[in-house]
Protein backbone atom coordinates (compact mmCIF):
# COMPACT_ATOMS: atom_id res chain seq x y z
CA UNK A 1 0.00 0.00 0.00
CA UNK A 2 1.07 3.55 -0.97
CA UNK A 3 1.02 6.04 1.75
CA UNK A 4 2.20 9.57 2.72
CA UNK A 5 5.51 8.99 5.51
CA UNK A 6 7.95 11.00 7.17
CA UNK A 7 10.96 10.50 5.84
CA UNK A 8 13.06 13.16 7.74
CA UNK A 9 11.30 15.28 11.01
CA UNK A 10 13.19 18.01 13.05
CA UNK A 11 10.44 19.36 15.79
CA UNK A 12 10.34 22.79 15.60
CA UNK A 13 10.47 24.62 19.30
CA UNK A 14 9.96 27.82 20.81
CA UNK A 15 12.07 30.47 20.30
CA UNK A 16 9.23 33.42 21.03
CA UNK A 17 11.63 34.37 23.93
CA UNK A 18 14.28 35.86 21.46
CA UNK A 19 12.55 35.70 17.92
CA UNK A 20 14.52 36.32 14.89
CA UNK A 21 13.88 39.71 13.28
CA UNK A 22 14.34 40.19 9.54
CA UNK A 23 13.68 42.09 7.15
CA UNK A 24 14.19 39.68 4.61
CA UNK A 25 15.12 35.81 4.77
CA UNK A 26 16.35 33.52 2.81
CA UNK A 27 17.37 30.12 3.92
CA UNK A 28 18.99 26.82 2.59
CA UNK A 29 18.51 23.47 4.42
CA UNK A 30 19.62 19.90 3.84
CA UNK A 31 17.99 17.08 4.63
CA UNK A 32 18.51 13.50 4.20
CA UNK A 33 15.94 11.26 3.65
CA UNK A 34 15.34 7.80 5.31
CA UNK A 35 12.95 6.59 2.93
CA UNK A 36 12.25 6.24 -0.92
CA UNK A 37 9.29 7.29 -2.69
CA UNK A 38 8.47 9.32 -5.93
CA UNK A 39 6.53 12.16 -4.26
CA UNK A 40 7.65 14.70 -2.13
CA UNK A 41 5.51 17.28 0.34
CA UNK A 42 6.75 19.63 3.36
CA UNK A 43 5.14 20.50 6.78
CA UNK A 44 6.04 23.91 7.59
CA UNK A 45 5.18 25.16 11.30
CA UNK A 46 4.51 28.90 13.05
CA UNK A 47 3.47 27.17 16.10
CA UNK A 48 4.62 30.17 18.10
CA UNK A 49 5.25 33.41 16.29
CA UNK A 50 2.35 36.21 17.00
CA UNK A 51 1.77 36.96 13.02
CA UNK A 52 0.92 35.00 9.84
CA UNK A 53 4.57 34.47 8.10
CA UNK A 54 4.72 34.49 4.15
CA UNK A 55 7.56 32.83 2.16
CA UNK A 56 7.81 34.55 -1.17
CA UNK A 57 9.16 31.41 -3.08
CA UNK A 58 9.84 27.66 -2.13
CA UNK A 59 11.86 25.58 -3.98
CA UNK A 60 13.48 21.48 -3.82
CA UNK A 61 16.66 20.41 -5.24
CA UNK A 62 18.86 17.59 -5.18
CA UNK A 63 21.67 19.75 -5.50
CA UNK A 64 22.97 22.73 -2.96
CA UNK A 65 23.65 25.15 -6.48
CA UNK A 66 19.63 24.41 -6.93
CA UNK A 67 19.83 23.63 -10.29
CA UNK A 68 17.31 21.85 -11.90
CA UNK A 69 15.17 23.25 -8.75
CA UNK A 70 11.08 22.57 -8.42
CA UNK A 71 8.95 25.33 -7.24
CA UNK A 72 7.02 24.51 -4.11
CA UNK A 73 3.42 25.63 -3.76
CA UNK A 74 0.70 25.34 -0.98
CA UNK A 75 -3.40 25.03 -2.36
CA UNK A 76 -1.29 25.64 -5.92
CA UNK A 77 -0.17 29.51 -4.83
CA UNK A 78 3.26 30.15 -5.34
CA UNK A 79 3.31 32.74 -2.47
CA UNK A 80 2.82 30.61 0.89
CA UNK A 81 1.62 31.79 4.00
CA UNK A 82 1.53 30.04 7.56
CA UNK A 83 -1.39 31.01 9.34
CA UNK A 84 -0.14 32.35 13.29
CA UNK A 85 -0.32 29.31 15.73
CA UNK A 86 -0.68 26.53 13.09
CA UNK A 87 1.41 24.32 10.37
CA UNK A 88 0.66 23.82 6.32
CA UNK A 89 1.35 20.77 4.38
CA UNK A 90 2.57 21.99 0.59
CA UNK A 91 0.95 20.62 -2.33
CA UNK A 92 3.38 17.42 -3.63
CA UNK A 93 5.90 17.49 -5.90
CA UNK A 94 7.13 14.77 -8.41
CA UNK A 95 10.69 13.51 -7.33
CA UNK A 96 12.17 10.35 -7.26
CA UNK A 97 13.89 9.85 -4.25
CA UNK A 98 16.10 7.10 -2.70
CA UNK A 99 17.03 6.10 0.71
CA UNK A 100 20.51 8.49 1.65
CA UNK A 101 19.18 10.97 -1.04
CA UNK A 102 20.72 14.19 -0.40
CA UNK A 103 17.70 17.29 -0.70
CA UNK A 104 17.63 21.04 -0.82
CA UNK A 105 14.93 22.99 0.17
CA UNK A 106 15.41 26.50 -0.23
CA UNK A 107 12.67 29.63 1.28
CA UNK A 108 12.61 33.03 0.40
CA UNK A 109 10.79 35.53 1.96
CA UNK A 110 11.00 39.45 1.39
CA UNK A 111 8.94 40.71 4.07
CA UNK A 112 9.57 42.26 7.48
CA UNK A 113 8.69 39.40 9.86
CA UNK A 114 9.96 38.06 13.36
CA UNK A 115 10.69 33.97 13.04
CA UNK A 116 9.73 32.24 16.51
CA UNK A 117 9.88 28.57 15.13
CA UNK A 118 13.29 27.44 15.04
CA UNK A 119 15.61 24.14 14.83
CA UNK A 120 19.50 23.38 14.71
CA UNK A 121 22.26 21.11 14.20
CA UNK A 122 26.03 20.76 14.86
CA UNK A 123 26.68 17.84 13.19
CA UNK A 124 26.06 18.22 9.20
CA UNK A 125 26.72 15.19 7.36
CA UNK A 126 23.06 14.57 7.11
CA UNK A 127 21.07 17.71 7.80
CA UNK A 128 22.43 21.27 7.91
CA UNK A 129 21.20 24.72 7.39
CA UNK A 130 22.15 28.47 6.78
CA UNK A 131 19.96 31.58 6.33
CA UNK A 132 20.90 35.57 5.19
CA UNK A 133 19.08 38.00 5.71
CA UNK A 134 18.42 38.93 2.55
CA UNK A 135 15.47 37.49 0.00
CA UNK A 136 17.77 37.57 -3.34
CA UNK A 137 20.46 35.18 -1.95
CA UNK A 138 21.66 32.07 -2.29
CA UNK A 139 23.11 30.87 1.20
CA UNK A 140 26.17 28.82 1.32
CA UNK A 141 26.35 25.75 3.88
CA UNK A 142 29.31 25.51 5.95
CA UNK A 143 30.30 21.83 7.01
CA UNK A 144 31.80 22.85 10.43
CA UNK A 145 30.69 21.26 13.31
CA UNK A 146 32.10 23.65 16.07
CA UNK A 147 28.77 26.34 15.56
CA UNK A 148 25.27 25.95 15.09
CA UNK A 149 23.14 26.08 11.90
CA UNK A 150 19.94 27.02 12.15
CA UNK A 151 16.41 27.09 10.08
CA UNK A 152 13.00 28.18 10.72
CA UNK A 153 9.07 26.81 10.05
CA UNK A 154 9.79 23.79 7.94
CA UNK A 155 9.76 20.63 10.22
CA UNK A 156 9.02 17.90 8.58
CA UNK A 157 9.21 16.26 5.11
CA UNK A 158 6.93 13.16 3.88
CA UNK A 159 7.45 11.29 0.56
CA UNK A 160 4.46 8.69 -0.98
CA UNK A 161 6.20 5.74 -0.53
CA UNK A 162 5.66 1.44 -0.03
CA UNK A 163 7.69 1.60 2.62
CA UNK A 164 6.18 1.54 5.72
CA UNK A 165 9.11 2.37 8.76
CA UNK A 166 9.16 1.98 12.18
CA UNK A 167 9.50 5.18 13.94
CA UNK A 168 12.55 5.73 16.47
CA UNK A 169 12.20 9.02 18.37
CA UNK A 170 15.07 10.62 20.02
CA UNK A 171 14.69 13.46 22.08
CA UNK A 172 15.81 15.12 25.83
CA UNK A 173 18.40 17.81 25.47
CA UNK A 174 21.64 19.21 23.65
CA UNK A 175 23.35 15.78 23.25
CA UNK A 176 20.39 14.48 21.06
CA UNK A 177 19.85 17.86 19.12
CA UNK A 178 23.47 18.60 18.26
CA UNK A 179 23.73 15.68 16.08
CA UNK A 180 26.72 14.45 17.11
CA UNK A 181 25.22 10.87 18.55
CA UNK A 182 22.34 10.85 16.16
CA UNK A 183 23.98 11.41 13.05
CA UNK A 184 26.29 8.20 13.02
CA UNK A 185 22.58 5.85 14.04
CA UNK A 186 21.42 7.84 11.29
CA UNK A 187 23.72 6.77 9.00
CA UNK A 188 23.65 3.41 10.21
CA UNK A 189 20.25 2.69 9.82
CA UNK A 190 19.64 4.22 6.54
CA UNK A 191 22.88 1.76 5.40
CA UNK A 192 21.99 -1.55 7.09
CA UNK A 193 17.73 -1.18 7.23
CA UNK A 194 16.91 0.99 4.28
CA UNK A 195 13.20 1.91 4.12
CA UNK A 196 13.28 0.33 7.38
CA UNK A 197 13.30 2.89 9.88
CA UNK A 198 12.88 7.22 10.11
CA UNK A 199 14.13 8.77 13.16
CA UNK A 200 12.52 11.73 14.81
CA UNK A 201 14.10 14.45 16.54
CA UNK A 202 12.23 16.22 19.25
CA UNK A 203 15.60 17.30 21.08
CA UNK A 204 15.69 20.44 22.75
CA UNK A 205 19.14 22.22 24.00
CA UNK A 206 18.72 22.82 27.97
CA UNK A 207 15.87 20.23 28.44
CA UNK A 208 15.40 18.88 31.79
CA UNK A 209 13.49 16.10 32.94
CA UNK A 210 11.24 17.40 35.78
CA UNK A 211 10.93 21.13 35.67
CA UNK A 212 10.24 23.29 32.55
CA UNK A 213 12.53 26.21 31.62
CA UNK A 214 13.42 28.64 34.23
CA UNK A 215 12.36 32.66 33.12
CA UNK A 216 16.02 34.10 34.74
CA UNK A 217 16.55 34.93 30.96
CA UNK A 218 15.44 34.68 27.94
CA UNK A 219 18.07 31.93 26.68
CA UNK A 220 16.55 30.57 29.36
CA UNK A 221 13.00 30.09 28.36
CA UNK A 222 13.80 28.40 24.89
CA UNK A 223 14.69 25.04 26.92
CA UNK A 224 11.23 24.38 26.73
CA UNK A 225 8.63 22.35 29.21
CA UNK A 226 10.26 19.63 30.63
CA UNK A 227 10.13 16.20 29.22
CA UNK A 228 7.98 14.74 31.18
CA UNK A 229 5.26 17.73 30.22
CA UNK A 230 6.38 17.04 26.16
CA UNK A 231 6.16 13.40 26.63
CA UNK A 232 2.69 13.57 27.69
CA UNK A 233 1.56 16.30 25.59
CA UNK A 234 3.46 14.44 22.12
CA UNK A 235 3.03 16.93 20.08
CA UNK A 236 4.32 15.99 16.41
CA UNK A 237 1.36 13.21 17.66
CA UNK A 238 3.84 9.95 16.20
CA UNK A 239 3.78 6.68 17.96
CA UNK A 240 7.49 5.28 17.75
CA UNK A 241 8.30 2.21 18.52
CA UNK A 242 11.46 3.36 20.30
CA UNK A 243 12.55 6.38 22.43
CA UNK A 244 15.88 7.35 23.09
CA UNK A 245 16.57 9.81 25.84
CA UNK A 246 19.36 12.08 26.90
CA UNK A 247 18.65 14.07 29.85
CA UNK A 248 19.60 15.21 33.20
CA UNK A 249 22.55 17.07 32.82
CA UNK A 250 20.09 20.08 32.64
CA UNK A 251 18.36 19.59 35.81
CA UNK A 252 21.81 19.24 37.94
CA UNK A 253 23.72 22.09 35.53
CA UNK A 254 21.08 24.85 35.79
CA UNK A 255 20.46 25.24 39.63
CA UNK A 256 24.64 26.58 39.56
CA UNK A 257 23.36 29.65 37.09
CA UNK A 258 19.91 29.90 37.36
CA UNK A 259 18.25 31.43 40.73
CA UNK A 260 15.34 29.77 39.41
CA UNK A 261 16.58 26.45 38.90
CA UNK A 262 18.20 26.91 42.43
CA UNK A 263 14.98 26.86 44.10
CA UNK A 264 13.64 23.68 42.14
CA UNK A 265 15.33 21.18 44.64
CA UNK A 266 16.50 17.83 42.88
CA UNK A 267 16.45 14.88 45.36
CA UNK A 268 17.57 11.06 44.05
CA UNK A 269 14.21 10.08 44.75
CA UNK A 270 12.94 12.49 42.86
CA UNK A 271 14.88 12.15 39.79
CA UNK A 272 14.69 8.32 39.98
CA UNK A 273 10.40 8.71 40.49
CA UNK A 274 10.58 11.09 36.97
CA UNK A 275 12.72 8.75 34.74
CA UNK A 276 10.03 6.17 36.00
CA UNK A 277 7.15 8.07 35.08
CA UNK A 278 8.69 8.14 31.73
CA UNK A 279 8.83 5.03 30.93
CA UNK A 280 4.98 4.67 31.89
CA UNK A 281 4.20 7.42 29.72
CA UNK A 282 6.07 5.48 26.91
CA UNK A 283 4.88 2.08 27.54
CA UNK A 284 1.20 3.84 27.18
CA UNK A 285 2.45 4.66 23.77
CA UNK A 286 3.60 1.03 23.04
CA UNK A 287 6.95 3.01 22.54
CA UNK A 288 10.23 1.28 24.59
CA UNK A 289 12.84 3.38 26.17
CA UNK A 290 16.58 3.89 26.04
CA UNK A 291 17.58 6.05 28.68
CA UNK A 292 21.57 7.23 28.38
CA UNK A 293 23.10 7.87 31.97
CA UNK A 294 23.90 11.20 32.71
CA UNK A 295 26.92 12.40 31.12
CA UNK A 296 29.98 14.13 32.17
CA UNK A 297 30.51 18.05 32.09
CA UNK A 298 31.84 21.16 34.12
CA UNK A 299 31.46 24.68 33.88
CA UNK A 300 34.99 25.18 34.99
CA UNK A 301 37.00 26.48 32.04
CA UNK A 302 40.10 26.04 34.20
CA UNK A 303 40.04 22.46 35.25
CA UNK A 304 39.61 23.38 39.10
CA UNK A 305 35.97 22.85 39.58
CA UNK A 306 34.39 24.62 42.84
CA UNK A 307 33.20 22.58 45.78
CA UNK A 308 29.78 23.45 44.87
CA UNK A 309 30.04 22.13 41.61
CA UNK A 310 31.98 19.12 42.85
CA UNK A 311 28.87 18.30 45.06
CA UNK A 312 26.82 18.37 41.97
CA UNK A 313 29.40 15.87 40.49
CA UNK A 314 29.35 13.35 43.31
CA UNK A 315 25.58 13.74 42.85
CA UNK A 316 25.64 13.14 39.43
CA UNK A 317 27.62 9.79 40.01
CA UNK A 318 25.21 8.60 42.76
CA UNK A 319 22.27 9.45 40.03
CA UNK A 320 24.36 7.11 37.39
CA UNK A 321 24.97 4.61 39.50
CA UNK A 322 21.28 3.81 40.43
CA UNK A 323 20.30 4.66 36.86
CA UNK A 324 22.11 1.28 35.99
CA UNK A 325 19.91 -0.56 38.16
CA UNK A 326 17.21 -0.32 35.64
CA UNK A 327 17.25 -2.29 32.14
CA UNK A 328 16.20 0.47 30.39
CA UNK A 329 19.79 2.37 31.33
CA UNK A 330 22.43 2.67 28.62
CA UNK A 331 25.59 3.42 30.55
CA UNK A 332 27.80 5.90 28.47
CA UNK A 333 29.00 8.53 30.84
CA UNK A 334 32.41 6.56 32.04
CA UNK A 335 33.44 5.96 28.56
CA UNK A 336 33.58 9.88 27.99
CA UNK A 337 34.71 12.02 31.62
CA UNK A 338 37.69 12.34 32.49
CA UNK A 339 38.32 12.93 36.79
CA UNK A 340 37.61 14.90 38.90
CA UNK A 341 35.42 15.69 36.21
CA UNK A 342 34.51 17.15 32.66
CA UNK A 343 34.73 15.45 29.41
CA UNK A 344 37.91 14.27 27.94
CA UNK A 345 40.02 15.81 25.98
CA UNK A 346 39.49 13.45 22.66
CA UNK A 347 35.45 13.69 23.16
CA UNK A 348 35.42 17.00 24.11
CA UNK A 349 33.32 19.72 21.90
CA UNK A 350 35.06 22.43 23.37
CA UNK A 351 33.49 23.73 26.33
CA UNK A 352 33.47 21.17 28.32
CA UNK A 353 29.73 20.27 28.64
CA UNK A 354 29.30 18.53 25.40
CA UNK A 355 30.82 16.06 23.41
CA UNK A 356 32.19 16.04 19.92
CA UNK A 357 31.76 14.01 16.76
CA UNK A 358 34.11 11.21 18.28
CA UNK A 359 32.11 11.42 21.47
CA UNK A 360 29.44 11.01 19.40
CA UNK A 361 30.79 8.13 17.61
CA UNK A 362 31.66 5.98 20.83
CA UNK A 363 28.09 7.11 22.56
CA UNK A 364 26.35 5.62 18.78
CA UNK A 365 28.68 2.20 18.91
CA UNK A 366 26.98 1.60 22.62
CA UNK A 367 23.61 1.87 21.42
CA UNK A 368 23.67 0.08 18.19
CA UNK A 369 23.08 -3.34 19.88
CA UNK A 370 20.28 -2.35 21.84
CA UNK A 371 18.29 -0.37 19.55
CA UNK A 372 19.22 -3.79 17.03
CA UNK A 373 17.27 -5.56 20.09
CA UNK A 374 14.51 -3.20 20.62
CA UNK A 375 13.14 -2.79 16.66
CA UNK A 376 14.33 -5.92 14.59
CA UNK A 377 14.19 -8.83 16.71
Amino acid sequence: MVAWQAAWYYENIDFSAMPFKMRELSQLIKITSFLSGKELRIKLTNYYGKEELIFDEIYVALTADMKEKQRVTALYQDTIVIPQGEAIWTDSIDLDIKVGQTIYVYMKSSQEQEYCDFKCTYETSLTNASFARSANFLPKLSDTWQSRKGWFCLEEVDVWTKATPKYLEVTGDSLMEMGMITAPLMQYLMTVHPDEVTVLNTAISGSRLIHDAPHDQPIYETFGESLLSRMVRNRSGFKPELTIVSIGANDLMLPLISEVAARQKITKDNFFNAVQRLNEILEKRNSELILLDIPPFTLSHTGRPDDKELQVQKFRKELNSKLATIPETVPTSLLLEMLPCGVQSAYDFGDHMHINQAGGRVVATKLIPKIEQELFH
